[in-house]
């Protein structure tokens, strides 16, 4: 099975470094159509290793490895997009390391290793009816997730279905400090492209949180809901 050290060999140590550099420099806010593009070039690097990567001897599990062993040199959304195809095909314990692996960066304190792992969540896995039951299922655990974690687990729960995500807006009702995060869910179910919203369900867990009346969104989700 191929090494980290074999894919800098394969663009070379100076790109590889350069690479990195500007996946740590770009990697915070991933998604939020904000960041900075890479240079010409050097914006292929990721996907490169990613073809080194997929045509490299060894199982699904070893390949997934090695791809978060490069995202943690090389923090970017390209090193985490092409994994999916073998995470499918991992079993099922090999698969539940994969979701503990992303909850643990989840809920990184570091935002640069946060959050291209929250934007691969939101589109490649929430919004993906095959695999939304499961990752949602394994990373939805108050317990396990720290608060940044949790912050950002509500803040892409918008795709994930309502009945499943319900539960877990309830679970965290009774604690005021996630009421803020909890509406911003709301909102996402609402207005996100593929969101998923039950407007009773909404309207009855919106009525039980403590957020200010011009919090943003506010109109706009009240005016969803119809009332």
């Amino acid at each position: 099975m191929a090494t980290l050290r074999d894919l800098v060999a394969h663009v070379g140590q100076e790109r590889f470094q350069d690479a990195c550099r500007w996946a740590w420099n770009t990697a915070a806010g991933t998604g939020t159509g904000g960041g900075r593009s890479w240079p010409d070039g050097l914006d292929e690097v990721p996907h490169d290793l990613a073809d080194a990567i997929a045509t490299a001897d060894g199982s699904p599990a070893e390949r997934v490895e090695l791809a978060l062993e490069l995202y943690a040199a090389m923090p970017c959304y390209a090193n985490l997009m092409y994994v999916q195809h073998d995470v499918a095909a991992m079993d099922r314990e090999q698969r539940r390391a994969f979701w503990t692996e992303y909850g643990r960066l989840l809920g990184e304190q570091d935002a640069r290793l946060a959050d291209p792992v929250a934007y691969s969540l939101w589109c490649d896995y929430f919004e993906d009816p095959d695999t939304v039951d499961e990752a949602w299922t394994e990373l939805a655990l108050p317990d396990e997730l720290s608060e940044e974690g949790l912050e950002r687990l509500l803040d892409i729960s918008g795709p994930v279905p309502f009945g499943l995500k319900e539960p877990f807006y309830d679970r965290l009702l009774s604690n005021k400090r996630w009421h803020q995060a909890i509406f911003v869910g709301l909102v996402r179910s609402a207005f996100d492209y593929y969101g998923d919203l039950d407007i009773a369900a909404a309207r009855r867990i919106l009525a039980r949180l403590d957020v200010p009346e011009d919090a943003t969104g506010m109109e706009e989700l009240r005016a969803r809901l119809g009332g």
